[in-house]
């Protein structure tokens, strides 16, 4: 048995987030809006979005730019709104409004933007926050902070004047408040409770407050670029959506201190029922989580509920109902699951029927109240749901699962059924890997699957009575010692992909590789 994988070097995709696909979604929301308004004065940009004299810019500032961008997409979705920059630090976020002759209208944050992850590192972003209430003092600024009332950060940012605090706990937080309180403001009378401090929580002395800071640029205004360079650089930026950053984890976070880890948004999901997508989907959490990583692994809302009694969730979380049931009904009955480090966000079959109204607001909700590095979206079969389509868009890695199957292979090359996973040339897009079950070196090669797909990953077909051994006892696969050895090559080969070297203490010594194969069709 070959337990091998086979695939091309990945490197992150820099093509632009609006894809044509999505800026014709777009124009079409924009154009319905339009109509029903009676309005036509407005153009598009290169960027795809609508610009107009009116235009609020809004610079939205996350540590996690699949977020960031997620916040973006929806929120120039909006008529008279456009995302000049997204920033993933303070230090972008001061260079950029020092160094920008736009007019920046409001900044959207989170207070995980704080880059010192210790006991202080709160203390600079409002040290970062106090110098942007006296610099730009006509920038309105709404913070969504995972820190709970009675943090001394809260009250600080109550005491600077800034009002537009959103909790992220907050089950009736959207993304359209967050702008129509950017527009009206909160007043004293809504957040004055923030400033009741608890005094166990460490902080500075509260009376010496946050102090200003000296912003360093290139002073780029006084010392412009020649217009030949600028325009090469504002076309490169246009290109770059992905941006790299660090995450140095604390010990509550991840027992391997001092290896910097890049959060991933992951999607897994099946070219059709029955092919094994979530059977991979759960394996990957579980190794990635194996490795001392948190795992968020975020079930299809839109099908009914699997994982909740594959790991015997009513024995082990009685009273769990996922947080699609919070936010959708505006609730606050979900508990978190933590099972062997995988944060469990799927249905209880006894309790939810699928969510076929999930509207991608509610869905980008849940996304964000994940507080893990790893990500993983089990998809399914539902790749055209405008959701996924979205998602597609902002994912690391689209891991998609077929079989060794001839007529499955034809209808997805003659019927194209997801067409967000090709390009327009018939080509599979840069950060698809694809993932047949069931199979052999030898049927992976062979010209029926050869000549589709680039590379191939192989997931072997394993012992079906350690399978059923673990789906009876309700525990992962990895579990079982005899799947752990038969699957080693494709964990080490996932893992070495996905997370930094130094989490993989075994490589594979023996690979093959297919040859580049580029489909014309």
């Amino acid at each position: 048995m070959n337990r091998i994988c086979v695939r091309k070097n990945y490197q992150e995709k820099t093509s632009n987030f609006l894809t044509n696909k999505t800026f014709n979604m777009l124009l079409r929301c924009e154009e319905r809006t339009l109509a029903l308004t009676g309005q036509s004065a407005f153009f598009f940009s290169e960027r795809g979005v609508i610009v107009n004299a009116d235009n609020k810019h809004i610079v939205v500032g996350m540590i996690d730019p699949a977020m960031a961008n997620a916040f973006k997409t929806f929120i120039q979705k909006k008529e008279g709104y456009i995302i000049p920059e997204v920033v993933v630090s303070e230090e972008d976020l001061l260079k950029y409004l020092e160094e920008t002759d736009d007019e920046i209208y409001g900044l959207i944050l989170t207070s995980d933007l704080a880059k010192k992850l210790n006991d202080l590192r709160l203390d600079y972003l409002s040290n970062v926050l106090v110098t942007l209430r006296e610099k730009f003092p006509h920038i309105r600024i709404a913070i969504l902070s995972s820190e709970r009332v009675g943090h001394p950060f809260l009250a600080e940012l109550v005491n600077m004047g800034i009002y537009n605090i959103f909790l992220r706990q907050d089950n009736n937080l959207s993304v359209q408040l967050i702008l129509d309180v950017l527009e009206s403001g909160k007043s004293f009378g809504e957040v004055s409770l923030f400033r009741k401090v608890d005094p166990g929580i460490p902080w500075r002395k509260m009376d010496s407050g946050p102090s200003t800071i000296k912003i360093e640029t290139s002073n780029k205004r006084n010392h412009p670029e020649p217009k030949e360079k600028k325009q090469e650089k504002e076309k490169r930026d246009k290109q770059i959506i992905k941006r790299e950053f660090n995450i140095n984890f604390q010990q509550t976070e991840t027992k391997v201190i001092g290896v910097t880890v890049q959060p991933k948004l992951i999607l897994v999901g099946g070219a059709a029922n029955r092919v094994g997508s979530s059977f991979f989907a759960h394996y990957l959490s579980f190794i990635l989580a194996e490795k001392d990583i948190s795992v968020s692994y975020l079930e299809n809302p839109y099908r009914y509920g699997y994982t909740y009694d594959r790991y015997w969730g009513e024995g082990l979380s009685g009273n769990y109902v996922s947080p699609f049931c919070d936010f959708h009904f505006q609730r606050d009955d979900s508990t978190d699951w933590n099972y062997k480090n995988v944060y469990m966000n799927v249905l209880n079959p006894l309790k939810e029927n699928p969510y076929d109204k999930l509207e991608f607001e509610t869905f980008l909700k849940v996304l964000l109240s994940q507080r893990t590095p790893i990500k993983i979206v089990d998809v399914g079969v539902d790749w055209n749901n405008e959701i996924y389509l979205e998602l597609c868009q902002m994912a690391d890695y689209i891991f998609f699962i077929t079989e060794p199957d001839p007529f499955l292979n034809q209808v997805l090359i003659e019927k194209r059924p997801y067409p967000s996973l090709m390009k327009d040339n018939g080509e599979w897009i840069d950060n698809l890997q694809i993932v047949m079950n069931k199979a052999t070196y030898k049927i992976a090669n062979h010209s029926i699957f050869n000549d589709v797909f680039d590379d191939i990953w192989i997931l072997p077909d394993l012992n079906r009575e350690e399978i059923f051994k673990c789906e009876s006892e309700r525990v992962p696969i990895t579990n079982s010692k005899r799947l752990v050895e038969d699957l080693e090559s494709l964990t080490n080969e996932l893992i070495e992909m996905i997370l930094p070297q130094e989490f993989l203490k075994k490589k594979t010594k023996t690979k093959w590789k297919f040859p580049k194969i580029t489909v014309s069709r």
